[in-house]
């Protein structure tokens, strides 16, 4: 973050700097029922009071330069379904505890057409991470598919942990005529539980990539992308290792300025070193490691969108679908999984609402539990009341399989949970 802070000093000095920017600040009130399937842990709904501020800029200096940055914490006084609790030792959990979740991301990139296009990104999270959030795959920016993701739930009590990642990538797009782009990038990312509890459940993980794609522009409305991208991880906490390779070709079609399709298609594979656990005696390591085992699949994408406008009220579709390796940083291992979500938002004026459905599976050299459908569901009504105030009540609803099983509940078991709630969002924007 340093570096392109000081590269925009001198600009910021001499008053050449132009950019926008947003504010926000979301106060959300919500209810979470009881965990389906393990009541007794979970026996009374419980509440949330929930501020989500947001501060995001983007800026412009002399020689095409550009910058963008977003940091959006998140904080909570949350309820615990099952709380107070008082075991045999004299310890006690808490009816309710606070928590927070920052994270922050910047890209530096030069901007000039007809020019290399250098580029540096960096995204850093801490704090404790909602798991239901992780698992309805939230995306961390507009356009990415939201599909639901395996999780586990070893604490179901309070389904969230201590996390932290830091994630930083560096490439550059070359044009190679008016038609042909080429870019190669390489990233290397560090992250995962903060403490032992946490780290039961998501190991720390160091994870280098790196990858290259050329793009096509075939026609105005046909664009050709080939693109081979690896990344491999290794989990400190437990000495496995996984990585994935993918090689396919993406065919981009737009229709007219309101309906298109994307269809990839290629081949990947798969595999990993499991963790090499000592059969004589569980609760150590081996320091022989099992041989590094790969397993080839098919990868295929389709992404779907459709704008529709019917006097003032407008309507987008949007549809993915995609069965491709996954690199699973709970699990610490990479398996092949399909993945599928539907979307639909609406607008008429001050009023919008907007309502999304997923699934995912788990495929191939699997443990049973990640070969379980988890599935998602929400839905959202919201008002304008003016341009910089908006209310909306939200309900969702997620089913999955417990990951880990837990001393109290033995069994791998189908987990399902309501929640509704009502927020109000201010908001600002501006330029400079």
């Amino acid at each position: 973050m340093v570096v392109p802070l000081l590269w925009l000093l001198p600009t910021v000095a001499f008053g050449q700097i132009q950019g926008t920017y947003t504010v926000s600040a979301r106060l959300e009130a919500a209810d979470r029922s009881p965990y389906e399937g393990i009541d007794a842990l979970t026996a009374k709904h419980a509440v949330d009071i929930e501020l989500f501020p947001l501060a995001e800029t983007e800026l412009f200096a002399p020689g095409a330069l550009h910058m963008s940055a977003v940091y959006a914490p998140a904080f909570r006084m949350r309820e615990l379904n099952a709380g107070p609790l008082e075991y045999e030792d004299g310890r006690t959990t808490p009816g309710r505890r606070f928590e927070h979740y920052h994270r922050v991301a910047w890209l530096a990139e030069r901007r000039q057409e007809g020019a290399m296009r250098p580029y540096v990104r960096q995204a850093f999270s801490y704090g404790r991470m909602d798991l239901l959030a992780a698992f309805m795959g939230t995306p961390a920016l507009p356009g990415v598919p939201l599909t639901p993701r395996p999780v586990p739930s070893q604490n179901v009590n309070t389904f969230s942990l201590t996390d932290v990642l830091l994630e930083t990538e560096a490439g550059v797009e070359i044009p190679l005529s008016r038609y042909w782009v080429a870019t190669a990038f390489a990233g290397y990312a560090w992250g995962g539980g903060l403490n032992a509890e946490a780290r039961a459940v998501l190991p720390m993980a160091r994870s280098p990539f790196l990858g290259a794609q050329t793009q096509w522009q075939m026609s105005s409305s046909d664009t050709l992308i080939l693109r081979l991208a690896a990344r491999y991880s290794f989990f400190l906490s437990n000495h496995a290792e996984a990585g994935t390779v993918d090689l396919y070709e993406t065919w981009r079609h737009a229709f007219d300025e309101n309906t298109s399709v994307e269809l990839s298609a290629g081949a990947s594979a798969y595999g990993g070193r499991p963790i090499p656990t000592n059969p004589e005696n569980p609760g150590t390591l081996l320091e022989q490691k099992s041989p590094f085992q790969w397993h080839a699949a098919p990868y295929v994408a389709l992404r779907f969108f459709h704008h529709l406008e019917w006097g003032t009220h407008n309507v987008d579709v949007d549809a993915n679908a995609q069965i491709a390796p996954f690199l699973d940083r709970y699990t610490a291992s990479a398996y092949e999984r399909v993945e599928a979500s539907i979307g639909l938002r609406w607008r008429w004026e001050e009023l919008y609402a907007n309502a999304r459905g997923g699934l995912g599976k788990g495929l191939g050299h699997i443990e049973r539990q990640l070969s379980m459908t988890a599935y998602f569901a929400e839905a959202a009504l919201g008002y304008r009341i003016n341009p910089y105030l908006r209310t909306e009540f939200r309900g969702s609803y997620a089913s999955l399989p417990q990951m880990v099983a837990t001393e109290l509940a033995p069994e791998l078991i189908r987990m399902g949970r309501w929640r509704v709630a009502l927020s109000l969002t201010v908001e600002y924007a501006g330029s400079y």
